[in-house]
């Protein structure tokens, strides 16, 4: 019933003027896709730099990552969303990422007075185009992002374009203190036509032992243009081959507060990595999940 009051609303909403020039589909980027439970500003197990494109500059262990990630939300919802992402390194400092992001909401169907369906679902998904390039210096990596997002509402077809940048201070001021910073989907032509997301971190060590064990804890907050913002303190563990991300988030979305439980664990083994992700939903809808894989080639 969720999805078909909904589906009214969509259809409505995309006949007023004052967002008749907006590009479709910018409310499902607001899952965390690729980022297994931890904040978007230092989600890099993925690769390919979407979140934050400071992520791609070049890192020893590897040359080449290739990776993909899938997100499913409760059937209320009915969000799907997929991501396939490939960063490297090109040489004197550099790396560079690509990624195609997509998400949508599946069988949103069209009615009329009553709850019979008529004719074609309704289509509502976007699609976004990547590519990153960062570069390390003196303990910090900076990096640029291009991207180009189309989305579609029922037969609404929009395109934009966003120019990103992204920083990683590994140490700060000489403190063991790592501060990320990122914006997502910047839009040359304003927040008339893009709403631009903000993102920062900063995170320490909590507990380290030689190579084979790392606790850090910090917090992350975020700002989302016209919409609202959140507040995630998180912590991470890597152990050997195994790594567990979680947090609390407490989010505002047009003045609304929910509070939501973020979990991901992830095995390595060789050069492939396995990961599962769960995020409450905060509104009585329950979790959705998210699957990632990677492989690096040495």
């Amino acid at each position: 019933m969720r999805r078909l009051i909904f589906a009214v609303a969509l259809t409505a909403c995309w006949t007023l003027p004052a967002v008749a020039q907006e590009t479709p589909g910018r409310d499902l980027l607001m899952f965390p896709v690729g980022a297994m439970a931890e904040p978007q500003s230092v989600a890099g197990a993925l690769g390919g730099g979407f979140w934050n494109p400071a992520t791609v500059a070049p890192d020893p262990a590897f040359r080449l990552r290739i990776g993909v990630s899938a997100l499913n939300t409760p059937i209320d919802q009915g969000v799907s969303a997929q991501i396939l992402a490939a960063s490297g390194s090109v040489g004197r400092g550099w790396g560079v990422g690509i990624t195609v992001a997509r998400a949508a909401i599946i069988d949103l169907v069209r009615t009329e007075s009553d709850p019979q369906t008529i004719g074609n679902e309704i289509a509502y998904n976007t699609t976004v185009y990547s590519i990153a390039a960062a570069r390390r210096w003196r303990g910090a990596a900076i990096g640029v992002s291009l991207r180009a997002r189309n989305g579609q509402a029922d037969q609404v077809h929009r395109s934009d374009v966003a120019l990103d940048a992204g920083l990683l201070i590994a140490r700060t001021l000489g403190t063991p203190v790592r501060l990320a910073m990122s914006t997502f989907l910047l839009s040359p032509q304003g927040s008339a036509r893009e709403a631009a997301e903000y993102f920062a971190s900063a995170d320490l060590p909590l507990l380290r032992r030689d190579s084979t064990l790392l606790l850090r804890g910090g917090v992350a907050a975020s700002h989302l243009d016209r919409r609202g913002g959140e507040v995630f303190p998180f912590a991470t563990l890597d152990y050997r081959q195994l790594s567990l991300n979680g947090g609390l988030s407490r989010s505002s979305d047009h003045g609304v507060a929910t509070m939501r439980a973020r979990l991901g664990f992830g095995l390595r083994y060789a050069r492939y990595t396995v990961g599962v992700a769960r995020e409450e939903s905060g509104t009585g809808l329950g979790a959705s999940y998210q699957f990632l894989l990677t492989s690096v080639f040495r």
